[in-house]
């Protein structure tokens, strides 16, 4: 192993690395700041679809994430991560008003 091997290893892979980690951050940040700038829209919408995502491994312990797929009355469809209550509540046909802000679901009041 010769020096330009070591500065490799120890700065230039590490700096990656943290810089990776920093970008990630920074883009949750902003991400999580235009969510809560957003105006709360409210939309007559019809569930169209439910899905669950497990994730993680055996060892390391499991986590279920839940989303439901939304479409307004004029057909954009919109997929919401939610809790695994509003989940089990909602069923697929389902139609009400949709509350949300931007990328985060709020609420769905069925008629």
């Amino acid at each position: 192993m010769n020096i330009s091997d070591g500065l490799l290893f120890f700065y230039v892979i590490p700096t990656i690395v943290i810089g990776f980690i920093l970008y990630v951050a920074i883009k949750e940040f902003n991400e999580y700041k235009r969510n809560n700038a957003a105006d709360v829209e409210l939309t007559p919408a019809k569930i169209v679809s439910k899905r669950t995502e497990l994730l993680g491994d055996g060892d390391a312990g499991m986590t279920m994430d839940y989303y439901i797929t939304f479409q307004h009355d004029h057909g954009k469809r919109m997929e919401f991560k939610v809790n695994g209550l509003t989940y089990g509540q909602l069923i697929e046909t389902d139609k009400g008003l949709l509350k949300f802000k931007r990328k985060r679901f709020l609420q769905f009041n069925r008629h």
